[in-house]
């Protein structure tokens, strides 16, 4: 059995893609924490958590609200699938390869969308310049965190990619492998079609020889109380006697009675 076909490997992807998820979860709760308190260190004041998910100049925080919905539903996806690991399997790749088509479409869209600031012409790096030495630790740790998160996110991404084509390969010989099997059964099929044609034809053959076996019909008694009936064949013929008489209180009797014979 090959790396790929074997249920085993299947579950420890599944499990790596799940704890992966967790994992960016984290850091996200890390970045969201940092920043927080960040802003209310710099200002000096209270805010609203709400400002995490809004758009403010350089900073993007509507990307957030995608990320968390697209982490919601891979560890509901990827949770459930673990759950019911062998009902999906036992459907085949086709049922697991469009679980995975459906994350990587989540996860290429976040990952794409977490990296806004190449697009606005800002490099990922973390430069605390210009932050005094309390302000830098936050900056710091929500910088970090940020590119941790990132980078696990294409991780993420590419272990779907590499689930999707692993599903496809065994989708297309499993195919490959039914086909074959129907081609397989169609030319038994025929050959029992054959063999039940030789066969009618076979007791459609013995039919026309016992019907040519039968040759004549004894009736030179005078009398109607006497048939014969000869059927010849191979060794002793048969010899059929078709009989008449009365019983004991008058009443007429027919009767067969059958009997080898061997006649001249």
């Amino acid at each position: 059995m090959k790396i790929y076909e074997r249920k085993i490997n299947w579950v420890r992807l599944r499990i790596f893609q799940f704890v992966l998820t967790l994992v960016i979860l984290s850091l996200e709760a890390i970045q969201f924490s940092t920043f927080i308190r960040m802003i209310n260190y710099l200002i000096q004041d209270r805010i609203s958590w709400s400002i995490y998910f809004v758009h403010d100049g350089t900073y993007n925080g509507q990307v957030k609200i995608w990320c968390f919905i697209v982490i919601g539903l891979t560890i509901i996806t990827t949770g459930f699938s673990l759950i019911r690991f062998g009902d999906i399997w036992t459907k085949g790749p086709k049922i697991w390869s469009s679980i995975d088509i459906f994350l990587f479409l989540l996860w290429i869209s976040s990952d794409l969308a977490n990296m806004y600031p190449v697009y606005e012409g800002q490099s990922l790096k973390c430069d605390a310049e210009g932050y005094d030495k309390p302000s830098q630790l936050y900056y710091l740790i929500w910088c970090h965190s940020y590119l941790a998160s990132i980078i696990i996110g294409w991780l993420n991404t590419i272990s779907f990619i590499i689930s999707i084509i692993l599903s496809g390969i065994i989708f297309f010989e499993k195919k490959l492998d039914f086909d074959n099997m129907d081609y397989l059964t169609s030319l038994n099929n025929t050959n029992d079609i054959n063999n039940i044609s030789n066969t009618n034809n076979t007791n459609n053959t013995n039919n026309i020889n016992n019907t040519n076996n039968t040759n004549y019909i004894n009736n030179n008694n005078n009398d109607n109380d006497r048939i014969e009936i000869y059927i010849e064949g191979e060794g002793e013929d048969e010899h059929l006697e078709y009989l008449r008489d009365e019983d004991e209180n008058g009443y007429e009797l027919e009767y067969l009675q059958m009997r080898p014979v061997r006649v001249h």
